[in-house]
């Protein structure tokens, strides 16, 4: 299945994590079963891997993620997987730091979604892990988010499984001896951008 592999070690700037980032680029996989009320089919892509030794590497990944994210006139959506504690939404406070939001970032637990506006993108925050049927997202409204401008960042996203757009980016994070290891992988051609655009400047200042 793995066509090639390419492995580069950066070393990272001041208040950032020692990392490694690999990126796998694979071949195309048959699409799994195509979930209802949103079109499309997800296909696995490419990967990139980092090591978070700390909450703030994990916030600074989710900040890499935002700088590096598509412009106004998509609409794109991350899924983000991880057992409780993994690091989700610290990551995605990292995301919306970067993108402008300056108030508390809190994951939506109870209210399970919380909408922020910034200048110049819209971002859906969503925690669906107290959510009980997939049916019960459709008392909240999300259609109308569904529209270039948005950015979708979904916790435990497996809970709506069939009323959700399939993502573009998948992150699943898991704890370990030496940190948080975030895994990426990019499901469209969207998210396979974006990933580029991750990797190529990971290494930047």
């Amino acid at each position: 299945m793995i066509a090639a592999r390419e492995d580069a070690q950066f070393a990272g700037k001041p208040g950032e994590p020692p990392r490694e980032i690999a990126h796998v680029a694979t071949q195309e996989r048959p699409p799994p079963r195509k979930m209802r009320d949103f079109p499309g089919a997800p296909v696995e892509h490419s990967r990139v891997r980092w090591l978070a030794k700390t909450a703030d590497d994990t916030e600074a990944f989710g900040a890499r993620l935002a700088a590096s994210r598509p412009g106004a006139t998509t609409f794109a959506t991350v899924h983000l997987f991880g057992d409780l504690g993994a690091g989700k939404t610290t990551l995605a406070r990292g995301f919306l730091r970067a993108c402008g939001v300056s108030g508390p970032v809190r994951s939506p637990t109870y209210t399970l979604v919380e909408l922020y506006e910034t200048p110049t993108v819209s971002i859906v925050h969503l925690d669906l892990y107290r959510l009980l049927d997939p049916s019960e997202l459709e008392a909240l409204g999300l259609r109308e988010w569904a529209v270039p401008g948005y950015i979708w960042l979904i916790e435990w996203p497996e809970r709506g499984q069939g009323r959700l757009p399939f993502p573009d980016l998948s992150v699943t994070m898991a704890g370990g001896i030496n940190g948080h290891e975030i895994n990426v992988s990019a499901t469209s051609a969207l998210g396979e951008t974006w990933l580029s655009l991750v990797e190529n400047t990971a290494g930047a200042p």
